[in-house]
């Protein structure tokens, strides 16, 4: 069976998820989590520290699920892209009907004009296109005009960048299938971007940072990053009750839960030669506040940039695992927002490979239609 993963690189741990294709649809199967981490070393310097034990994992994964892995993609981490909003006009050879290859052509024009010629070019959504005079959300096909304008957001990286990654897993004998921005992936994981309806929004908790991304009428907007995550929850709650980080870690992991415990239960931690008890009820509640105060910062952003407009929003990581966290975060939703659940593993590792398979900066209009109507239009272009 084949097979596609996608691995998403985090401070303190890896994940891949696992997944296959049946008649052009995605499947997920797994995610593994490794403790392999990527601490504070770019994705070339991860890559080279750990190409063989990802290699290895996958072999693995390959033998346990029956698959043979003929795509791989890899989540670009925040902070190694860049990103910028670009606008231009690209005149026509002729007053005409647009066509889906006068579409794809202008589309690549803009990237030419826009990106150095080391630039490698990840992903080129679409805000709008203005064509006789009118803008457009969808490709204006069929509209007559001479000169075709696009208002687009280009994600890229360096093209040396993208050839060393590529190297690395061709010597491994892995199909790499490109780079993910982060930001896609994690937006990707509850959502697709044909999706109907209000505003959409992905809350990312993750070990160190934490961050959103919206996609509005105007666009995508992605956040820079919070200072909030699973490690800021784990060492507040060690300081608050004296407890060395390892133990702290283990307690987050076991303990904590968006449930209500009865008062009596305790947890019994050995300091030196004495015994600590904690109350379960005394944690979670420490927890659940630490938690609102650093989620009410980023719903507090979130909600003065769409300016009382509905939106649905949906929360990805590891702290969306924990029992009850979805009935305590509709507590603290105050807009009216739709809540959507996602329980589609612990990163954005899936959203990574959803994408990958199925990108939806590639229009669905300008798929539609049988092979021998676009052999006919490319014709008609020419003759």
């Amino acid at each position: 069976m084949k097979g596609i993963c996608a691995i998403d690189a985090q401070k303190d741990k890896t994940f891949i998820s696992f997944g296959t294709l049946k008649r052009s649809r995605l499947f997920f199967i797994q995610e593994a989590e490794l403790d392999m981490p990527s601490g504070d070393c770019d994705i070339l310097t991860y890559l080279k520290n750990n190409a063989e034990s990802l290699n290895e994992e996958i072999r693995q994964k390959e033998k346990e699920l029956s698959l043979k892995v003929d795509k791989l993609f890899l989540n670009l981490p925040s902070g190694e892209e860049s990103i910028d909003m670009v606008y231009d006009t690209i005149p026509l050879k002729r007053n005409k009907k647009i066509s889906s290859r006068d579409i794809s052509c202008v589309r690549q024009h803009l990237e030419d004009i826009s990106l150095n010629w080391d630039d490698h070019c990840l992903h080129n959504f679409i805000i709008h296109y203005e064509a006789g005079g009118k803008i457009y959300k969808e490709p204006p096909i069929g509209i007559k005009a001479n000169k075709l304008s696009l208002k687009s957001c280009l994600v890229w990286i360096k093209e040396k960048t993208y050839r060393e990654a590529k190297d690395i897993f061709d010597n491994l004998e892995r199909p790499f299938a490109g780079f993910i921005y982060s930001g896609i992936s994690a937006f990707s994981t509850p959502f697709d971007r044909y999706d109907t309806g209000a505003t959409r929004v992905v809350l990312d908790i993750g070990h160190e940072m934490s961050k959103y991304v919206i996609l509005s009428p105007s666009g995508f907007d992605f956040s820079k990053g919070f200072e909030f995550g699973i490690k800021k929850i784990i060492e507040a709650m060690g300081y608050r009750f004296s407890l060395p980080p390892l133990v702290a870690e283990e307690i987050f992991n076991r303990y904590v839960t968006f449930y209500e415990v009865p008062f009596h239960k305790e947890i019994s931690v050995r300091n030196e030669d004495s015994y600590l008890h904690i109350s379960i009820q005394t944690l979670n509640a420490f927890v659940k506040n630490y938690i609102r105060e650093g989620l009410g910062v980023l719903l507090n952003e979130i909600n003065r940039k769409l300016a009382g407009r509905k939106f649905s929003i949906a929360f990805i990581g590891r702290l969306s695992a924990k029992k009850g966290f979805y009935h305590f975060f509709r507590e603290l939703i105050t807009s009216g927002a739709e809540i959507v659940h996602c329980a589609l593993g612990a990163s954005s590792s899936f959203g990574c490979m959803k994408y990958g398979v199925a990108p939806f900066t590639r229009n669905k209009h300008l798929r539609q239609g049988s092979f021998l109507g676009r052999v006919l239009e490319i014709y008609k272009e020419y003759f």
